[in-house]
């Protein structure tokens, strides 16, 4: 896409399914300092290690990823395209990159870090999210008679609840059987042996649309940001059992935020788990976080969806809208990051103070030699003479 950007007038507009995590093309640097590069535990303000962490993440990120990615593409473009042998000076691509007109972010600062962005980053956090419309009529026969209230628990679609060992899936039936809501699952097996009668399963589930009837209670899900941003989006709290990637710190800001309970897999029981379901659906905190983050995120001029239509109608109005583009995308790494600037202040900075220590002895010796001259002679001399 990015070639075809260039081999036709046509503008290059990226979505990143994540926040940024590297300062770097189609950005210009962002400190990162202060903010979690999305893979570190911690989530509140950073501490001197974390802070320090943080920023190798992040510079290491810059460096070689990009560089690992663009190797792997040149090589595409030339084995498969041909395009640098037989077009004129195409561009490789990390020029290419750099020429990107506009970046839509998945992130809304409701819910993540708030960060600096230069002009053409637009957050549209929740994008994918549309109102909830009526379920099938199984599952919505099923939520409104659920007069206590539905715990919804899924792993989303790259963990299978089916493939999990069967003392953990006993561990979850036992504590399910003992909740006075009903359970739906998304469980992508026909059975589940020892399934409780308050426990349905369903191989794939509409869970935005769940997510948003009135007797949803509970969200068990994996830390995704997808699913988290529509936990937000319906204000419905959470238990969180996050496995890799950006799962963990996903359900540590939201526990942050107030709305969350964390979790930890390997060391689920029975006992734990039912522990944390119950605090989290009978103490009314949670909902009402849940809530709450739900009314700042829903706080926008626009819906996301229409503020994504509009920017892209503005790079086509505005011919790839280059008065967006940062000219931090041309400078050397040196340049970038200041470095010629602080050597030349270092540098007058040394020559000034060699300056002054030289000046200053050569003044200390003219003093001396000059007390040493006109010193008076003492009484032994005067006798010798």
């Amino acid at each position: 896409m990015k070639t075809l950007a260039v081999l036709f007038p046509i503008s290059l507009l990226i979505l990143c399914a994540v926040a940024i995590l590297e300062p770097g093309p189609p950005v210009a640097p962002t400190v990162t300092i202060w903010v979690n590069v999305g893979l570190l535990s911690s989530t509140s303000a950073l501490l001197f290690f974390s802070s320090s962490l943080s920023l190798v993440l992040s510079n290491v990120s810059c460096w070689t990823c990009p560089s690992r990615f663009t190797i792997t593409n040149n090589k595409l473009l030339t084995s498969y395209f041909n395009l640098l042998d037989t077009v004129e000076n195409l561009p490789y691509v990390d020029d290419l990159v750099k020429r990107t007109s506009l970046v839509f972010l998945n992130n809304h600062f409701s819910y993540s870090f708030p960060r600096p962005y230069v002009t053409n980053i637009v957050e549209v956090g929740g994008l994918h999210i549309k109102p909830a419309k009526k379920l099938p009529q199984d599952l919505q026969k099923f939520m409104d008679d659920a007069k206590e209230g539905v715990v919804y628990f899924s792993l989303g679609s790259n963990l299978q609840s089916s493939d999990m060992p069967e003392y953990k899936r006993e561990a979850f039936l036992k504590a399910f059987s003992k909740l006075k809501q009903k359970v739906l699952w998304k469980f992508e097996a026909d059975n589940l042996p020892g399934q409780p009668a308050n426990v349905k399963i369903q191989k794939w589930l509409p869970q935005s649309d769940i997510l948003g009837h009135p007797n949803i209670r509970l969200f068990m899900t994996h830390g995704g940001l997808l699913s988290t941003q529509e936990a937000i989006y319906n204000g419905v709290p959470l238990v969180g059992i996050p496995i890799f990637a950006d799962q963990k710190v996903n359900v540590l800001k939201s526990e942050e935020s107030g709305f969350a309970k964390m979790v930890d897999f390997q060391n689920i029981t029975e006992a734990s788990l039912y522990l944390v379901l119950n605090e989290v659906l009978s103490n009314l905190t949670y909902l009402n976080n849940a809530k709450r983050i739900s009314k700042i995120y829903l706080d926008q001029p626009k819906p996301p969806m229409d503020l994504a239509v509009y920017w892209t109608e503005y790079v086509i109005r505005h011919k790839g809208a280059p008065h967006l583009r940062s000219a931090a995308l041309d400078l050397n790494w040196f340049q970038l990051h200041l470095l010629d600037v602080t050597a030349v202040l270092f540098l007058i900075l040394t020559i000034v103070i060699v300056g002054l220590v030289f000046i200053t002895r050569t003044f200390v010796r003219l003093v001396t030699r000059r007390t040493t001259k006109n010193k008076p002679q003492t009484k032994s001399s005067k006798k010798k003479n």
